[in-house]
């Protein structure tokens, strides 16, 4: 049974910025890795328990799904029969605390 996909809006903002900064060297690469990103976040409305639990968050049912060199971290909430995605990050990064990735806004 497929679960309701949102991506918040800051997800959304860091899916622009990754696909801005890609496409200053290469546009078509740009779009390759923004529809291997979409496709593969696309999967967790049937498999919303794919990604591993986020350190130190069980209870809150926060995940990550790794897609190429990229981290999404997504909530997936039984009760709502849903999962949000939270943000996206370039591997790379510093890592997040889990208050960092619930957050409404994140420092680059």
């Amino acid at each position: 049974m497929s679960v309701e996909l949102v991506w918040s809006e800051r997800a959304m903002f860091r899916m622009t910025e990754i696909g801005d900064f890609i496409a200053e060297r290469s546009p078509s690469a740009a779009a390759r890795v923004l529809a291997s990103l979409f496709d593969r976040v696309a999967v967790l409305a049937d498999h919303p328990q794919l990604g591993i639990m986020f350190p130190g968050s069980p209870t809150a049912g926060v995940r990550i799904l790794y897609v190429d060199k990229y981290r999404v971290f997504y909530l997936h909430d039984e009760a709502a029969a849903g999962v949000v995605v939270l943000t996206v990050r370039h591997a790379p990064q510093a890592p997040l605390s889990l208050e960092q990735v619930l957050a409404e806004e994140e420092e680059p």
